[in-house]
C-alpha cells in the first residue's frame, strides 16, 4: 500500500530525530541507487510515487521550520539538516499543521478522518474516490453535529465560529462565505460519493483541498488559513497525508 503524504512526512521527521544531528537529505531518503534509513528501519523499496512524495515532505517540513539546515558541508549545504523543537513538537503530538491540532482537540476521530481522505485518494484502490468523499463529507458531517448549535447547518456553522472567537461584525463576510462554501463542499461531497462516474483525481484533490480550507476557517482564529495542505498538499499530494 501506498504511504501517505503525512505518513512520509513523519517518518522522515522520525529519521532525523533519531540521528540525532545533523543529516543528509538522501541519508534519510535514500537514492535511487542508495537505502536511506527510512528504509533501513521499515523495509521497501519506496515506490516511484512515495519516492517524490518524500523529496517533496522534505522541502515542506524545510519550509514550515520543523527541520533546520545546518549547513555542515559547503559542497551541498541545502541536503543537510537538523531536526528542529517544532518537529519534535509534530512527533510527540502526532500533527503536522494547526488544523491537525484543532481537529485533535476537538475528538481525534475527526484527525483520522482528514488523514483517511488523504490515504484513499493516494492509495491505489479502485474505489478510492468514493472513499475519499465519503471520507470528506462525514468530517465536516461528524464535526457540525457534535459541535454545532442550531437546527440548522448553516446555524451550526455560525455557532462553532462564535466559540472559536471568528464572529466579529469584521468577520460577516468570511462568515457567510465560509458557510456557503462548506455547505456547498458537503454537497458536492455527497454527490461524489456515490456517482458511478467519478470526477478525475485532480478534481477530488482539489475538492479535498477546499474542504480543508474551509474547515481551517471554521475551525481556526483569526486570518489563518493552513499552510500545510496548500504547501504539502501542492506537493501533489502530498498526492500528505
Amino acid at each position: 500500500m501506498v504511504l501517505s503524504s503525512k505518513e512520509v512526512a513523519f517518518k522522515i521527521l522520525q529519521a532525523a530525530e533519531r540521528a540525532g544531528r545533523s543529516v543528509h537529505r538522501d541519508n534519510i531518503i535514500g537514492r535511487p541507487y542508495q537505502q536511506g534509513t527510512i528504509l533501513a528501519n521499515d523495509g521497501g523499496p519506496f515506490s516511484d510515487q512515495e519516492m517524490e512524495l518524500a523529496y517533496e515532505a522534505f522541502d515542506y517540513l524545510v519550509r514550515c521550520k520543523q527541520l533546520r539546515r545546518s549547513r555542515t558541508d559547503i559542497s551541498d549545504p541545502d541536503n543537510w539538516v537538523e531536526i528542529t523543537d517544532a518537529g519534535k513538537d509534530a512527533l510527540r503530538r502526532g500533527v503536522l499543521d494547526e488544523l491537525d491540532a484543532a481537529l485533535s482537540s476537538l475528538d481525534p476521530r475527526f484527525l483520522k478522518l482528514r488523514d483517511g481522505m488523504w490515504s484513499a485518494l493516494q492509495s491505489d484502490s479502485p474505489h478510492r474516490s468514493s472513499q475519499a468523499a465519503h471520507s470528506g463529507r462525514e468530517l465536516i458531517d461528524q464535526i457540525l453535529k457534535e459541535h454545532g448549535q442550531g437546527e440548522t447547518k448553516r446555524a451550526q456553522i455560525r455557532s462553532i465560529m462564535r466559540a472559536r472567537g471568528n464572529s466579529s461584525s469584521n468577520d460577516v463576510e468570511v462568515v457567510e462565505a465560509t458557510i456557503n462554501l462548506v455547505m456547498a463542499l458537503r454537497n458536492k461531497l455527497l454527490a461524489e460519493a456515490h456517482t458511478r462516474n467519478p470526477n478525475t483525481e485532480r478534481d477530488l484533490t482539489d475538492l479535498v483541498r477546499q474542504t480543508e480550507c474551509a474547515l481551517s476557517r471554521l475551525l481556526l482564529v483569526g486570518d489563518y488559513l493552513p499552510q500545510l495542505y496548500s504547501d504539502m498538499i501542492s506537493m501533489d499530494g502530498l498526492t500528505r497525508g
